[in-house]
This record gives C-alpha cells, structure tokens and sequence, in this order.
C-alpha cells in the first residue's frame, strides 16, 4: 500500500474513532438513544487496537448487562464504567491534555427532557405490566410468545 494509502486509512480509522466518542460524549445524558447504542457496538471493531479502550468496553458492558444492578448503586456503578470509558477513548485519541474528566463530567438537559424520558420509562413499565398479566391470563408465558 502506497504511503498516501496508509495516510488516508490512519485518517478514516481516527476519524470514525472521532466519531463514536463525540457521540457517546454528546449522548451521555441518555445513554439509551440509539445513537449511542450504535456507537457502543461499534467500539469493538473500530478501537480493535486499542485494548485499553477494549477492556473499558467490557468492564462497561458487564455492568450494563447486570440485571442485579438495577438500582442505585448499580447506576453509580455504570457511571463509573462508562466515565473511565471515555477518558480511555481520550488517551487513544490523545485528547487526554484537551478532554479532562470535568469535561465529560459536565452534561447538559433540561429538567423537561429528563421528565419527559422518566414518564416515558414509566408508561413502558405500566406496558409491559399489563402486556404480562394478559399473557399470564391467557395461559401463555415470555419463551411461548417468543417462538416463530
């Protein structure tokens, strides 16, 4: 490969790194929205060598997958992860001297925004509640309505 080659892919390859974490960073109000999703899934693939960034991604992704972390001190726990997941993008983009920890500290959203996302989370409980209890009702359970 030519030199101009190596150069452009080194640029590419920075430039989607660039990418998923100015979104994780302008999502992390919301670690829900899609956007954000996407982004994590691409970290494997696009930070493969960074293993720095790699074993940030998992230690997150464990705590995200950790059904018995629904609760305060799991979201903490999850803050925590996802924070030093940033600051290990930082250093593998070399940002660490422009990116400081108050920096991703820092979010902003409105209090309407963070209402509007918690009735949202509410109404897809009562949903799902009900959605439970009519299944229950006609005799069907969650592996049943599953199958194809």
């Amino acid at each position: 490969m030519a030199i101009s080659g190596r150069l452009q892919q080194r640029t590419e390859t920075k430039n989607a790194k660039l990418r998923i974490f100015g979104t994780l960073v302008a999502t992390r109000h919301d670690p829900t929205q899609q956007d954000t999703l996407r982004s994590l899934n691409l970290i494997d693939v696009v930070f493969a060598d960074d293993f720095n960034v790699r074993e940030a991604w998992s230690a997150y992704y464990a705590v995200l997958s950790d059904g018995n972390l629904n609760n305060p001190i799991g979201w903490s726990i999850r803050e925590e992860k996802r924070r030093a997941l940033l600051l290990e993008m930082t250093r593998a983009l070399s940002l660490q001297q422009k990116v400081s920890l108050s920096d991703i500290l820092r979010s902003y959203m409105p209090s309407f925004v963070g209402d509007q996302t918690e009735v949202t989370y509410m109404k897809l409980k009562i949903d799902k509640a009900q959605l439970t209890k009519q299944m229950a009702d006609l005799g069907l359970s969650d592996e049943q309505s599953s199958k194809p």
